[in-house]
């Protein structure tokens, strides 16, 4: 199964409204439709999500971006002492967007 595959039939149909897939290094591999994370907002997102959660605390006040969307970060984890998937929750920052949020993993491929 392709990424593409992936991202159309295990993520938009499962309802999810927007899917990428980027490699460690920014590059596209797959992405829903007009959605389109930027290679400098995917490498700074793998950045994050490698190291500490001192990396994470320098998104608190600021937020992040993703598809040219900010987004407040409202939780998460790097270390995680149970072996759990580094990630990333934030919510739209945009007027009348405030129910849109976001989940960003990372994993080790």
């Amino acid at each position: 199964m392709s990424w593409q595959t992936y991202v159309d039939a295990n993520l938009l149909g499962a309802g999810f409204c927007y899917a990428a897939i980027c490699g460690h290094d920014g590059a596209m591999w797959a992405n829903s439709p007009g959605y389109t994370v930027l290679p400098a907002e995917a490498v700074k997102l793998d950045g994050l999500l490698s190291g500490t959660m001192e990396n994470l605390s320098s998104i608190a006040n600021g937020g992040f971006y993703v598809a040219g969307q900010k987004y407040a970060f409202t939780r998460g984890e790097v270390d995680d002492e149970d072996g759990g998937v580094p990630f990333l929750q934030g919510r739209c920052k945009e007027e009348g967007k405030s129910a849109q949020g976001i989940i960003v993993y990372r994993t080790g491929k």
